[in-house]
């Protein structure tokens, strides 16, 4: 009889991790009301088993907050052979970049059908690297392909399996299946399989080294290559029988959550399930169940933390199969529901030029003092992350005012918005409201297409006004005084802390030595931070100290400005029907990655910046989210706020009133960080992945929050949900649309037949 997979390749491993399990973590739970009798993963089904009660009528509701099935186009497909498994990637499919890190540098041709078979190809380079997660407890092992060599003449291809360098393999011209052999114990739970080719041909007019289609990485599998069923490509029911094998999922099990499977079976079929989480860089088996038809729950034992999950054919002899009909991590109780509110009549958009998250005392501790900003956000939704999608004022500033990510919108090093973009003051006049701007960026202007859509745009810097704090809060209230009976969007775009960074007598001695006479008593110019950054002036540390210490001193005092805002808007009678937005435009270096100031990476210094949202009849006092989001989204929630029936085609953001009301259980989404298109950084929870050209880099934020010492090759797991997240998310940058797509970790279950639909 052929053993299941799991039986096969876990066996080595599943003693051990049972030794370090908790009573909680027992690999198969005990019979209950609540469940069917779980078989041993080696015995036959047993034949016509009592109907175990419903565990909904017993337990009440549920509520999905991670549906596999929809997450198909996430999942890995696994095949089964007699020794073991496999993982198996098509690069011919539409989600094979998750296997390249999101075609990041461009250097593959996507999408190509090429002599009858649909592949991906090397693009003006005959080297590569391919990411790619693989079955656990495997001794010697293979990584077989389908592979194209353009070439007139044999070309050799040489593989690097995670740094160690194998045997060249020749390859003749055409297409052929070629295999490698991977010596024992050289496949970990992620691998990086590097790809050399000798010599180069043309593929689709560029020079390239060759073609890649279906691969697969493992135990030797009979079964032929080109057979095996990519399981990414449908958000539908799932089939799994001895000829198809199975799929693998990475996710996030929350607080409370189980998963729960239902499944159609013929005859006596039934498939594994069974999970793993990260132990000391390696994966540990948690559980596993034999399931046939009908519903079976499984408790990961876990929470918190990042859980692998496989669905393959049970060790039996049945002909058929087993559909997977639902397949979800599920809370308990009935999913939550957003409560009816009145539109705010005002909305107030406090931008705080340059402030980092980590230097605001909400969700981080630090000794800057803004009680102002801290007491809206224990009365309002507070986001712990949240990315801009930008490093400096220009593309920052676009993506918040058009919705939309810099790739799209084409505010980049140079650039500017276009007319036909329905920006988000256009957006709030269609829906009755007076918008108004005060605002003291330079930058957020005319020359850059900023202006359309106020009924009143003033910048204050390029007029000669005032452009501290204290200025803007008191052209702010002077309008808002004589227009308070209207219906109104304002927007005050305050410029404190960015340079220049001036002293304030008030707040320095908060900070630094009152006393202190060095070079930087006053203020630090931004021309001075350019030679800084630069290295045209170098300073001492004591100086290092000044200067941060004025960054911290303007943030408090922008913060005394905003108090003083609210307390004239209460006195006013207007602070009741008034939405209050407080963000920035991305934060500020110093020192951490070898620079200061801004425009440069995404790393969180610059990327991760405060967001908080206070309107008291929409939003409850004391949220915290947990989940990530980003600086456009401002642009739908606000219309979702004010009760808006139409929103612009090309917004790529969504609501985040839904998250604030826990809709869908802070299951992690990405917040996603932008250097135009160079750079990208994506963080779910504490991991954060940062993508460049031909690498990345992993950080765990919670032990490492400055993100100083990367993880690259040390935590499997979370660079496997990220690599996902981000190889789904990159290639549709420029269609993605988290209304109708869902985040890029959760994907909606209309997210592909959206996909196709014509634009």
């Amino acid at each position: 009889m052929k053993k299941s997979l799991f039986a096969v390749l876990l066996a080595p491993i599943a003693l051990a991790a049972c030794n370090n399990k908790s009573p909680e973590q027992s690999s198969v739970d005990p019979p209950s009301a609540e469940q069917p009798t779980v078989r041993a993963a080696e015995s036959q089904p047993e034949p016509d088993p009592e109907p175990p009660p419903d565990p909904a009528a017993i337990e009440g509701a549920t509520h999905a907050v991670y549906d596999l099935l929809a997450n198909r186009p996430l999942a890995h497909t696994v095949a089964v052979g007699a020794s073991g498994g496999a993982v198996v990637g098509d690069a011919g499919a539409r989600f094979f970049p998750r296997y390249i890190q999101g075609n990041h540098a461009g250097d593959w041709t996507l999408g190509l059908e090429l002599e009858g078979r649909r592949a991906a190809a090397l693009r003006k380079t005959r080297q590569t690297t391919l990411w790619v997660p693989a079955p656990v407890g495997l001794g010697e092992s293979v990584f077989e392909a389908e592979i194209f060599n353009p070439a007139t003449q044999t070309n050799t291809l040489t593989v690097t399996a995670n740094g160690e360098k194998l045997a060249p393999v020749e390859i003749e011209p055409g297409w052929q299946v070629v295999k490698v052999a991977l010596p024992a114990n050289t496949l970990r739970p992620e691998n990086a399989l590097e790809l050399d080719f000798k010599s180069m041909g043309r593929i689709d007019g560029d020079l390239s080294g060759a073609a890649l289609a279906k691969f697969r990485i493992g135990s030797v599998i009979e079964a032929p290559l080109r057979d095996v069923r990519d399981v990414a490509d449908a958000q539908s029911a799932l089939r799994i029988d001895g000829s198809q094998g199975g799929a693998m999922w990475h996710i996030w099990a929350l607080d409370g959550a189980r998963l729960k499977f239902t499944a159609l079976a013929d005859d006596d079929c039934s498939v594994d399930i069974a999970w793993w989480n990260e132990r000391d860089q390696k994966l540990g088996e948690l559980g596993q169940k034999t399931i046939a038809a009908g519903d079976t729950w499984v408790d990961l034992g876990v929470s918190g933390e990042l859980v692998r999950v496989g669905v393959v054919p049970h060790a039996n002899t049945c002909k058929g199969g087993v559909e997977l009909t639902s397949a979800a991590l599920v809370l308990s109780g009935d999913a939550p529901k957003r409560p009816e509110a009145k539109p705010p009549r005002h909305i107030v958009f406090w931008m705080i030029d340059t402030l980092r998250a980590d230097y605001l005392p909400i969700h981080f501790e630090t000794d800057v003092q803004a009680p102002n900003l801290v007491k809206l956000a224990d009365e309002g939704a507070s986001f712990a992350l949240a990315h801009v999608q930008g490093n400096e004022s220009r593309a920052s500033h676009a993506s918040l005012f058009s919705g939309m990510f810099p790739s799209k919108h084409g505010v980049l090093a140079r650039g500017h918005l276009k007319p036909h973009h329905h920006l988000l003051p256009e957006a709030m006049k269609d829906n009755g409201y007076k918008t108004y701007a005060f605002i003291s960026n330079g930058y957020v202007s005319e020359p850059w297409g900023f202006v359309q859509g106020w009924d009143m745009y003033r910048n204050n810097l390029r007029s000669g006004y005032g452009i501290r704090a204290s200025d803007m809060r008191g052209h702010t209230v002077d309008w808002m005084t004589k227009r308070k009976d209207e219906t109104m969007f304002m927007y005050v775009g305050t410029i404190d802390p960015h340079v220049t960074y001036r002293a304030h007598d008030e707040f320095i001695g908060l900070y630094d030595d009152p006393e202190y006479n060095g070079r930087f008593r006053r203020s630090l110019l931004g021309t001075t931070l350019g030679e800084i950054a630069t290295g045209k002036m170098t300073l001492t540390d004591r100086e290092k100290q000044r200067v941060i210490a004025l960054y911290k001193n303007e943030i408090t005092y922008n913060d005394k400005a905003f108090g003083e805002l609210r307390a004239e808007l209460e006195a006013l009678g207007t602070w009741d029907e008034t939405m209050v937005i407080i963000t920035s435009d991305h934060g500020e270096y110093f020192w951490e990655h070898g620079g200061v100031g801004h425009g440069s990476g995404v790393h969180q210094q610059v990327a991760h910046v405060p967001l908080i949202l206070y309107y008291p009849a929409m939003i409850p006092a004391g949220t915290k989210v947990e989940a990530g989001v980003d600086v456009l989204d401002i642009y739908p929630t606000v219309l979702d706020a004010i009760g808006a029936t139409e929103l612009p085609g090309d917004l790529q953001g969504h609501s985040l009133l839904p998250l604030i009301h826990k809709v869908r259980g802070d299951y992690p989404e990405p917040a996603i960080a932008t250097h135009y298109t160079q750079r990208y950084g994506v963080q779910m929870h504490q991991w954060k992945l940062i993508s460049k050209k031909g690498s990345y880099e992993l950080f765990d934020r919670r032990s490492d929050p400055a993100e100083q010492t990367s993880l690259t090759g040390k935590r499997p797991l979370a660079e496997r949900w990220l690599a996902d997240t981000f190889g789904v998310f990159r290639p549709l940058r420029d269609k993605w649309n988290k209304a109708d797509f869902g985040p890029a970790s959760n994907l909606a279950p209309g997210f592909l037949e959206r996909l196709a639909a014509p634009e």
